[in-house]
């Protein structure tokens, strides 16, 4: 077997099995377990603005792969919740900025703080020594999901 054919071997099977599976688990042992009051997609809206500042509706949406038609009903939902405003550019009235309000920082730290207990609840079902492995795969995990998605923004 070539290095090409044992690279496929090992893209084919990472992406038939084993990301859908590692997201379907976090989905169901934390997100779906943890009331977060609010659909994931619109807690996924202000974690971004939570980690950005302000962006304009097309820049949010490019940040989490969702089309204007469906962030235009997250973001009225959102505004009419109070999280967050819309905010004219002091230097350019053309572009419209999503801005956290005071309410929406208070909401996520609520959901971060249900998300943190939620999580050190599960991890307590681990050994010493797996919650080392646990931390060590998600510490090598985080810098090669943040490339595939650099990657991703960039198409």
């Amino acid at each position: 077997m070539t290095a090409s054919s044992n690279q496929q071997d090992s893209l084919s099977q990472v992406t038939s099995g084993y990301f859908t599976e590692v997201m379907r688990l976090i989905s169901q042992s934390f997100l779906r377990k943890t009331s977060l009051l609010i659909p994931i997609n619109q807690f996924s809206v202000l974690k971004v603005l939570e980690a950005e500042g302000h962006l304009t509706m097309s820049e949010v949406g490019d940040r989490l792969h969702l089309v204007k038609q469906q962030m235009t009903p997250l973001v009225d939902k959102l505004v009419r919740m109070g999280y967050i405003i819309r905010q004219g550019r002091a230097n350019d009235k053309r572009y419209i900025d999503l801005v956290l309000t005071d309410e929406g920082h208070a909401f996520i730290k609520e959901c971060n703080e249900l998300l943190k207990t939620k999580i050190q609840a599960g991890l307590t079902a681990l050994s010493k020594d797996e919650l080392a492995v646990f931390a060590k795969s998600t510490e090598n995990l985080i810098p090669l999901l943040e490339k595939i998605a650099e990657h991703q923004s960039k198409k």
